[in-house]
């Protein structure tokens, strides 16, 4: 089954972690939480630092003088999913390192969740020469565009992908084309046998490839997301609006406020066990920023009183690992929570046991009302 067609199952862990901070503003009752404290990114570790200097392997594309001959790069060597990234988002681009959740405690809940009593969707995939849970690196998304870093030199990427065509894009750059059951066009592409792109806009999907090749606009400058803010196992940037959007069912008002003062987020999750999830919402002027700030923690504050009161214990103990911090020269604060490892272990077990009895019943096919001949 082609990529675009389903769900990505690491796109499940960002889901989970970007929307820890709204399930806690939303005062829902979590079932049996933990008591521990929950490990919270908020710096670089050593062994991140050691693996992202390890990662920075590419360059924009290769200058050659008048004699032919190879100019000396005027860049330093960056890190290729950050380079994928356009130069602006209008709402997030965050990237899952999705082989160390793969490997983490809730990497086999995970898979049961969204492969549960689908054991063909892994097949197609292998059939193809591309086993996901050995293959792939990292995941990461840039609005509607995905992009998957891993091992496809030895994939059946064609197949994979259900395309019709294929054709080359630039000298590293392979572009897939298939046609939907609808009758339009999809179009995908790999870069250098190590990043799989995959859009509902064809002309992104080309734009990124682009940018890999190292030609277009948004090759040089300031990064979207920079080296220095690629750790935790979940990380990237958010605009306003992005965030708006996670808290506008549950929160009308409180959404408002955001997409009036915050400008962007920087998010950064642990999943090595317990979720902590630090998110550095920067707002647009002193004002907006305090206002902001203050209907954070004030929806923080009710959903915890209204949980003591109605004797709601443990959610009151997750509650209180949520923390606004105070405002750091005025247009810049911190938001921190947690949420247990009971609690995910507990949601992706329902996960795959839903899945598996949507399998049987579409094996059982269509049920036959009594007395119906």
């Amino acid at each position: 089954m082609a990529p675009s067609k389903r769900r990505w199952p690491w796109l499940l862990v960002a889901v989970l972690l970007l929307g820890a901070a709204a399930w806690l503003m939303s005062g829902a009752e979590p079932p049996e939480p933990e008591r521990a404290r929950v490990s919270l990114p908020r710096r670089m570790s050593h062994d991140e630092r050691e693996r992202n200097d390890a990662r920075q392997t590419w360059l924009p594309l290769v200058h050659l003088d008048d004699a032919g001959l190879p100019l000396a790069p005027t860049e330093r060597p960056k890190d290729p999913v950050l380079a994928a990234f356009p130069k602006e988002v209008k709402y997030a681009a965050v990237v899952v390192e999705a082989n160390a959740i793969r490997n983490s405690d809730i990497g086999d809940l995970l898979i049961d969740c969204m492969f549960g009593g689908r054991p063909e969707v892994m097949s197609s995939f292998r059939d193809a020469g591309f086993d996901p849970l050995t293959a792939i690196d990292r995941v990461s998304m840039a609005d509607r565009t995905l992009l998957v870093s891993g091992a496809f030199g030895s994939a059946d990427v064609k197949g994979m992908l259900h395309a019709d065509t294929s054709q080359q894009w630039g000298r590293r750059s392979t572009l897939y084309t298939a046609t939907t059951p609808d009758g339009r066009s999809r179009v995908s592409g790999v870069w250098n046998n190590q990043m799989l792109v995959v859009g509902r806009d064809e002309a992104e999907v080309k734009a990124t490839l682009d940018r890999l090749e190292g030609v277009g606009p948004a090759t040089t400058g300031k990064p979207l997301v920079p080296q220095e803010e690629a750790y935790g196992e979940v990380y990237g940037t958010l605009t306003g609006a992005g965030l708006a959007a996670m808290v506008s069912e549950e929160n009308p008002a409180l959404a408002e406020v955001i997409t009036a003062a915050a400008g962007t987020v920087r998010v950064h999750a642990d999943v090595s066990h317990d979720v902590g999830l630090v998110a550095d919402i920067v707002g647009t002027d002193t004002q907006k920023t305090e206002d902001l700030r203050k209907a954070l923690g004030s929806a923080l504050t009710l959903a915890r009183l209204q949980a003591k009161a109605e004797g709601r214990t443990d959610e009151v103990a997750i509650l209180d690992m949520a923390k606004v911090g105070s405002a750091e020269e005025g247009s810049q604060f911190r938001l921190e929570a947690g949420l247990p490892f009971t609690f995910l272990e507990k949601n992706l077990k329902e996960c795959a046991r839903e899945r598996r009895e949507e399998q049987a019943q579409r094996e059982r096919g269509p049920e036959v009302d009594a007395g119906r001949p």
